[in-house]
């Protein structure tokens, strides 16, 4: 069995938990041994060379994703990553925000970017969880450091609660802003060495950087997502569900927010 010991040794939950709930993020650069650093590198070269079932492709204008659901994989399939996203004090951190919440690791993405192109627009996801990110190398603001709008993640959560409550949709919910990250002088850059770890409310305005070109970023992440929230889309082959996919019928926003646009569930323009 991998084991990560520095996860115990070097979070202190209560220091998480109250960053989370305060700013919205929580930065430990260079939190992870070089030893468990190796484990997830080779995790991740595995699993991008994998198919089959529990390993799932996803469209990445900037590079590669891919998302591995982790109870389909077989038991010693990714084990570096299935103790880093297992472990018991990331459910903690989940529990302390929000005692219905859990924590992560049924669900790994796998990002490789490697195109000059901006990773992300400056964006709050449609669906609220809790993600916890991990460098898999030196990441600075010329290859997609990630970038965070401390304290917006209430303002954003109010925002989807009350379009929610006027009859909005979440598909239709402006998620996006047109201000490009980089424009936004309030947004904090989080560069760190391989290995660091950054935990947020994805209520909070956040971007991924743009890559200078020549560059690459390896990124792993997992996510526990926030309880009693309605589903992003309607359920397969429902009348809300055939309107959406056809365009037909498509139901007005309640109220419009300018300065913002729906994201549909992405967060970055085709």
């Amino acid at each position: 069995m991998f084991s990560i010991p520095e996860l115990q040794d070097r979070i202190a939950v209560a220091d998480a938990v109250g960053a989370v709930r305060a700013d919205g993020v929580h930065f430990l650069p260079g939190l992870l041994s070089a030893d468990t650093l190796l484990g997830l590198q080779q995790d991740w070269k595995t699993a991008f060379g994998s198919t089959g079932p529990g390993v799932h492709p996803s469209r990445h204008p900037p590079g590669r994703m891919i998302t591995l659901d982790m109870q389909q994989l077989a038991p010693d399939a990714c084990p570096a990553l299935r103790a880093l996203f297992g472990a018991q004090v990331f459910d903690a951190i989940a529990r302390g925000l929000n005692p219905q919440w859990r924590g992560p690791g049924q669900r790994v993405s796998l990002t490789h970017e490697y195109e000059a192109v901006p990773i992300t627009d400056l964006h709050f996801d449609a669906v609220r969880s809790l993600k916890f990110l991990v460098y898999l190398r030196d990441t600075d603001v010329a290859n997609g450091a990630f970038g965070y709008l401390k304290g917006s993640h209430r303002e954003n959560t109010s925002y989807r609660e009350t379009y929610l409550s006027a009859g909005g949709h979440l598909l239709d919910l402006q998620n996006v802003s047109e201000t490009p990250a980089f424009d936004d002088p309030a947004i904090e850059w989080l560069p760190g060495p391989a290995g660091s770890l950054i935990v947020f409310d994805t209520d909070g305005w956040h971007a991924a950087g743009c890559l200078a070109k020549g560059r690459e970023r390896q990124v792993v992440r997992s996510r526990s997502v926030f309880p009693g929230q309605p589903a992003l889309w309607p359920r397969r082959w429902t009348p809300q569900w055939l309107c959406r996919k056809l365009g037909v019928f498509h139901p007005r926003p309640p109220f419009e927010l300018p300065g913002r646009r729906r994201s549909a569930g992405t967060s970055r323009k085709a």
